[in-house]
């Protein structure tokens, strides 16, 4: 670990007050097809357990810097989203795990440090080194294919009024093939922007990402007809308001932009250089994206839910194997392997779910710093643990020593007094050394009703002991973070 604690802690403040922004801004909504908040919250326990140790070994293979200029190419997927992902999904997945009382503060520390100091050299390399990170650094730029506007904005053709609805149709066919693809999130299509052409006109770039068979394994079944792999969206459009979101998703106003759009073309990027798309491609493009997503629905609509639930936390577990692919490291991405400790809580998470309680959070406390992290004893218990605005309430259901940690609750600089996690700790002797069944939380975070977001930390866990009985859990939550990626 190279960066100090106080770095670390920067850090955390710095990807706090910006993840709650992203998460005022948008608001998600459960599937009903795929159980998203699920499989994002075992995705992120992933994160954060095996995310340092993986890091370590690509950075090992090759500087950070240099993963982060290799997004400045077309098809790498070294774009907005996936570094924010890389030390935000950990991040996440430590809020779960801290809620449990399962991160030490030092081993916490060293795998922040760990993470941090990869993300921040890519990042800013990927920003051209000019001292941003991130979109939201500048403002809601980010144009890593600056170089190559000039070439592309050639290749544009003017968007004739007839053929507005065709252009838009296809768009739409393609982000929603992929939307499904990536199991419900908009992580498959990229935008970046606004290059400004200087008169009055930007330029939005779109990357349709692995349209074909990839790496996932039900792409193999209904994606093998796409006849392109790796498409990039040229849109010049002029009066308009234009900045991308850390997600990789554009806001613009108005937002009907199509009768903005002056010229538009779609070029096969999978070679590395743009080559334009004729109609006839595009129209072939349109149609198989509309029958694969038919496919792949009725595939996901006869899945398990645990099959689904492993298949999405995949999807998001991979948002660093861009980089290990890049570096040539060849890891393990198996998933679900590190948080089968949780896995019987975070399974039964449904988004559509709302808790009547929940603290409001905020830019200071979206991300909470390692000197709130305090492990909790290893012990079976039988306990209801609810969160509320300012407590933490403990029932007892059985008679064991349970109780809030203690006393002194740290404080935001608003004044506010939060929650820590509770421990509960057994006082019988047969129960020492079992695995304790922790309370998880499960953190989507949306928008309430007067506009800002809620930690909706709902758990009821009934433990398993050293005799072998079974664990159940029931675990409520509104929405996470990540998924506003969805």
């Amino acid at each position: 670990m190279t960066l100090a604690r106080a770095d670390v802690d920067r850090w955390i403040r710095y990807h706090s007050a910006i993840s709650y922004e992203l998460t005022m801004e948008r608001t998600a909504l459960e599937s009903a097809l795929i159980p998203v908040s699920a499989y994002i919250l075992i995705a992120c326990v992933e994160g954060y357990r095996r995310y340092p140790e993986m890091i370590a070994e690509i950075a090992a293979s090759t500087p950070p810097d240099e993963l982060g200029r290799a997004g400045h190419r077309f098809t790498t997927q070294v774009d907005p989203v996936h570094l924010w992902a890389v030390a935000n999904f950990p991040l996440v997945g430590r809020k779960v795990l801290m809620a449990a009382g399962m991160v030490d503060p030092d081993d916490d520390a060293h795998r922040l440090a760990t993470i941090f100091e990869f993300w921040s050299r890519a990042a800013g390399a990927f920003c051209f080194d000019d001292g941003t990170h991130q979109a939201c650094d500048a403002g809601g730029v980010a144009t890593p294919y600056r170089a190559c506007v000039d070439d592309l904005v050639k290749q544009c053709v003017p968007l004739r009024d007839d053929e507005r609805a065709a252009v838009s149709r296809l768009n739409a066919l393609v982000t929603s093939y992929l939307f499904l693809l990536w199991f419900d999130t908009r992580s498959g299509y990229q935008d970046t922007g606004p290059y400004d052409l200087g008169d009055g006109r930007v330029l939005l770039l779109r990357a349709y990402n692995r349209l074909s068979i990839s790496h996932f394994n039900w792409s193999t079944e209904v994606s093998a007809a796409m006849p392109y792999s790796e498409v990039l969206g040229a849109f010049v459009l002029r009066d308009v308001q234009l900045r991308v979101t850390d997600f990789g998703t554009s806001v613009i106003q108005p937002e009907d932009y199509w009768p903005h759009v002056e010229a538009f073309a779609f070029f096969d990027v999978a070679a590395g250089e743009p080559m334009a798309i004729d109609a006839a491609g595009r129209d072939a493009l349109g149609a198989a994206a509309k029958a694969a997503q038919k496919q792949l629905y009725r595939r996901i609509a006869r899945m398990e839910r645990r099959a689904k639930i492993d298949s999405g936390a995949y999807v998001d577990f991979t948002f660093l194997r861009p980089f290990a692919e890049l570096a040539g490291v060849e890891l393990d991405w198996t998933v679900p392997r590190d948080s089968l400790d949780l896995y019987p809580f975070l399974e039964l998470i449904d988004g559509s779910v709302a808790t009547p309680d929940a603290p409001i959070e905020n830019p200071e406390t979206y991300y909470l710093p390692i000197s709130w992290a305090s492990p909790m004893s290893t012990a079976s218990s039988s306990c209801a643990i609810t969160r509320c605005p300012g407590r933490a309430k403990v029932s007892r259901s059985a008679p064991r020593a349970c109780g809030p940690s203690s006393s002194a609750r740290p404080r935001t600089n608003t004044g506010r007094s939060v929650a820590r996690p509770s421990a509960c700790a057994s006082t019988s002797p047969k129960t020492r050394g079992a695995r304790a069944a922790r309370s998880a939380i499960a953190s989507r975070s949306g928008s309430t009703s007067n506009g800002k977001p809620r930690m909706w930390c709902t758990a009821t866990c009934s433990s398993a002991v050293s005799d072998g009985r079974s664990t159940r859990a029931a675990v409520s939550s509104n929405t996470t973070s990540c998924e506003t990626t969805s």
